[in-house]
Order: C-alpha cells, then structure tokens, then sequence
C-alpha cells in the first residue's frame, strides 16, 4: 500500500474501507487467488485507477485487511500480562473479525499472508518465552516458539472455520497437550 490506512484523508479511508468490503464479500465465494482487480472494483464501485492509487495488487489489499491482526500479534506486552491473556485478545479479535479474515487466512486465502502471520505468532511466542524462562523446556526456546506458534494459528484457523469459540480453545490446550500420548 502507498500509504498508512490511519494517515489518509477521510475519502481515502472510505475508499479503503470500500475496497475491504468488497474483498470480504468476494472471498466469501471465490477463492483470493482468483480475483481480479476488475472484479473487485466493480464490486466496490471504484474505477481500478483509484484501486491503483491505493494498492498494487488484491494481494497488498488483502494484507492491508490482515494488518490490525498482525499488529496486535506484535503489539509489546506488558510485563503482568501473561500469554494466555495476550492469546485471548488475539483470538478473541479474529472472531469478531472473521468475516473479514476468513479468505485471506483461511484454507482459501494467500500463503503468504497465512505465513506472515504465522511468523509474527513465532516470534511473539519466542518473545514470551525467553522472558518467562520456563523451567523443564527441553527444547530451545526458538523451538518450543516455533511449535506454540504454529499451535496459535492453528486455533485462529479452527475459529475462522467456525469450529470453535475463543474460550473453547484457551481451555481445551492444556487440556490437548497433557493428554497427548504416542499411538
């Protein structure tokens, strides 16, 4: 994107807003790789000069969309915060956001969103991590963050593919790793 989204003019931020909403509903039936930029204008009401003064691709747009997630995910925490409060926040926003989330995060959206954000998770974890210094690790702490990474996107997957609530997942994880047994 040319620019902040929170520094435009307020008929920039409507157009903004316009070329979101059009990629909501778009990807509520086509998968994201396959819109057009002439699709999705058409379904905001936009000429593609005016998507163009804002974006470069759907893609850039779609990133746009998952940028208030991924910033959260990297917002610093505060030192009394703990992670199952900080995970609880983030999940609780991709439910209320899941409409907009679905198709780009979801089994149809971008990869390379899906990774952005699984990195983010990454390094929150790892971050949290080091600070807490957990005793009985027997992994290296950019391990055990790689493994609690990925683990978060699964829960924020399992919301967006309305198979679960925010709450259902904080309480069903130690649940989930203490049962675990080998076959």
């Amino acid at each position: 994107m040319n620019s902040d989204v929170g520094r435009l003019d307020p008929r920039a931020r409507r157009t903004v807003a316009a070329l979101q909403q059009a990629l909501t509903e778009l990807v509520a039936t086509t998968p994201l790789r396959e819109i057009t930029v002439a699709e999705l204008c058409r379904a905001a009401g936009l000429h593609r000069t005016t998507f163009y003064k804002h974006f470069r691709s759907v893609g850039e747009l779609a990133a746009a969309t998952v940028a208030d997630l991924v910033e959260q995910i990297a917002e610093p925490e505060p030192a009394e915060q703990s992670y199952r409060t900080w995970l609880g926040s983030v999940l609780t926003y991709v439910e209320d956001n899941r409409q907009g989330l679905v198709g780009t995060l979801g089994p149809a959206g971008d990869p390379d969103l899906v990774r952005t954000v699984c990195d983010e998770l990454v390094h929150r974890a790892e971050r949290s991590l080091a600070s807490a210094e957990p005793a009985n690790l027997r992994l290296s702490v950019p391990a055990a963050a790689r493994m609690l990474g990925f683990a978060t996107y699964g829960a924020i997957e399992a919301l967006l593919a309305g198979e679960a609530a925010t709450e259902d997942c904080l309480d069903s994880l130690p649940t989930l790793v203490g049962e675990l047994r080998p076959a």
